[in-house]
């Protein structure tokens, strides 16, 4: 409680609940803490160091075209024409920008692959344990509808700004779809899914189903 006079019209002055005093606190413990985390921060940093170095290590024209045929196997000849010549501006734009889009392209992978690491075993666990996935679906629900900025903030007090600290707020916005997807096609889940199915199409069970 603030010193000054509860009143009832202006509440707000007089009452302090000493939040300020307690995140002020909870960021001065994970400035001093910082320690405890190198060793993961060094796990990610070497994964993000190694694929940098491979796709760098590519001469630039190669890797410009096999994302081109990448795009045109996956979208067809017009994005594969966009994407040649986008390419091809940004490597005119400067010396290092070919070498900063294979660091970016690496941070990428870097996510996706741990995303993978992380999510699939989750989702399994999910789909086979009813409690786990009570417990999983509103930290994933609040993970995904919070931006990702707001995680930056204590994951820079953690762990510092750098490439490792856009990987964790990458793969803490983009894990939540790899549960779900476990958990809704996984085998135990499959009559269940079918009735949800069955009901949006409005199916009664004397309505035959084709294979």
């Amino acid at each position: 409680m603030s010193d000054q006079t509860f009143s009832l019209l202006d509440p707000f002055s007089s009452v302090d609940l000493g939040l300020a005093d307690t995140a002020d606190g909870i960021k001065q413990w994970a400035i001093a803490n910082r320690g405890i985390i190198q060793p993961i921060k060094q796990v990610f940093n070497d994964l993000i160091i190694g694929i940098d170095t491979a796709l760098n290590a590519v001469p630039p024209i190669i890797m410009l075209c096999l994302i081109v045929l990448i795009a045109w196997q996956s979208a067809g000849r017009r994005v594969a024409a966009v994407v040649a010549v986008a390419m091809f501006a940004l490597g005119f734009l400067a010396p290092n920008a070919w070498s900063l889009a294979m660091t970016t392209l690496a941070i990428v992978v870097s996510a996706v692959i741990l995303c993978f690491v992380i999510g699939l075993p989750l989702g399994i666990v999910a789909g086979k344990n009813d409690r786990m996935e009570a417990a999983m679906r509103p930290v994933l629900d609040t993970m995904q509808t919070i931006p990702a900025f707001v995680y930056l903030v204590p994951v820079v007090m953690l762990i510092g700004i750098g490439n490792v600290s856009g990987v964790i707020v990458t793969i803490i916005f983009a894990l939540p779809p790899t549960n779900p997807a476990d958990i809704t096609w996984h085998p135990r889940r499959e009559p269940k899914r079918c009735r949800s199915s069955a009901r949006v199409w409005r199916l009664t069970p004397a309505d035959p189903v084709q294979g």
